[in-house]
């Protein structure tokens, strides 16, 4: 079974959007002593030192803004991640994790497993980060 793995955060020095592996804690605490949440971003390292790849691709990301990728793609080939606003056939929802599953939110009484709604049915429209 072939699965990607990558997320996407807010990086805190100007608020874009960053793509890549997570890491947490590893590299540098805080000066209170808290883990630093980073992102190093998907890029081609060929030929770069360590110094160069920790300068130029690796970005401190706000953790609140963490969103892991469900597998899946919208209509237009995007990749879905967790937070996603998504419009469908049945309304406007939202992407959340949990239980061990990816859910599609249309309010609080109606979900679905993500998993169970076509691709081609779906378009994201923004995430719950950038909508607040």
């Amino acid at each position: 079974m072939k699965r990607e793995i990558k997320f996407k955060a807010k990086r805190v020095d100007n608020g874009e959007w960053v793509f890549g592996s997570l890491v947490t804690g590893f590299w540098t605490k805080s000066k209170d002593g808290t883990e630093v949440v980073e992102i190093i971003e998907s890029k081609d390292f060929a030929g770069d030192c360590w110094e160069d790849i920790m300068d130029d691709y690796v970005f401190e990301v706000h953790p609140e803004t963490v969103c892991q990728f469900t597998g899946l793609t919208d209509k237009n080939g995007v990749d879905i991640f967790e937070g996603d606003d998504l419009k469908t056939p049945a309304g406007l929802g939202s992407v959340n994790f949990r239980g061990g599953v990816y859910w599609l939110h249309w309010n609080e009484k109606d979900s679905t497993t993500l998993y169970y709604v076509k691709s081609e049915q779906i378009e994201i429209t923004g995430n719950i980060h950038d909508n607040e």
